[in-house]
């Protein structure tokens, strides 16, 4: 994990990334904050996302690339 870049978000982007979230999880009706956190970073960012569980992040972003395990 020492290449793990930790996102940092303060005051008005925060709170640009908090809205984001509960858009996102309103318009695909998802409760999970997290599924669509992640979702949105690694769409913002063009990344992967490793998963266990697809079938949730695909109903929040259906173009995320995703990888199984």
């Amino acid at each position: 994990l020492a290449a793990a870049r930790i996102a940092r978000r303060t005051g008005e982007s925060f709170d640009l990334t908090a809205r984001a979230v509960g858009v996102l999880c309103g318009r695909r009706g998802h409760d999970d904050v997290v599924d669509a956190h992640v979702a949105l970073h690694a769409s913002e960012r063009g990344h992967d996302v490793v998963t266990s569980d697809p079938d949730d992040l695909h109903r929040i972003a259906p173009g995320l690339r995703l990888i199984v395990v």
